[in-house]
């Protein structure tokens, strides 16, 4: 009866080690997510950021660049501490990183000057695409103008919603 009881503890005892090993195992791959994920929301914003026009606001420009500094600065000490398995400091690096892309987001939204001179730039790149389409004559070229019209509609609407990282993906997806 003790050998049984024995035995049933230790199957017990190795039951909840192969769980605790699952979870970890479960949490790691989910810090693996939300770092790529991140990741991938920065490259973005760097992208957008790139995209974006010339206009006499250098200190939302200053601004900008700084949170997004801030973000990369983040992400990589997330990484870090994943690879050293901090789990619950990654995490909090990944949050701070989110706060400052969000924040960028919101100073793109709150300017219009920014959104006019994306409109501004995008439409001029468009008649200058339709002066040529109409010069060629080229099924593939018109395909294209086509498509560029339908993410700058797109763009112009996501923008009015206030959704101005989806907005800009369109407007980049139409240049």
């Amino acid at each position: 009866m003790f050998t049984f009881m024995k035995h049933h503890f230790l199957l017990g005892l190795g039951l909840i080690w192969l769980i605790c090993v699952g979870s970890l195992s479960a949490q790691q791959r989910g810090l693996e997510n939300e770092l790529s994920r991140l990741q991938s929301t920065i490259e973005r914003t760097e992208a957008f950021v790139r995209l974006l026009p010339a206009t006499n606001i250098n200190d939302t420009r200053n601004r900008i660049d700084n949170l997004l500094n801030d973000a990369r600065n983040n992400y990589q000490q997330a990484e870090q501490l994943a690879s050293q398995n901090k789990p619950v400091m990654a995490r909090l690096r990944i949050r701070e990183s989110f706060a400052a892309l969000r924040q960028i987001e919101m100073l793109l939204k709150d300017n219009p000057v920014l959104k006019f001179k994306y409109q501004e730039q995008l439409d001029q790149k468009i008649q200058e695409a339709e002066e040529l389409v109409q010069q060629q004559q080229i099924d593939e070229a018109l395909y294209l103008l086509n498509r560029a019209k339908y993410f700058r509609q797109r763009a112009y609407s996501l923008f009015r919603e206030g959704q101005s990282f989806s907005a800009i993906e369109y407007y980049r997806l139409s240049l």
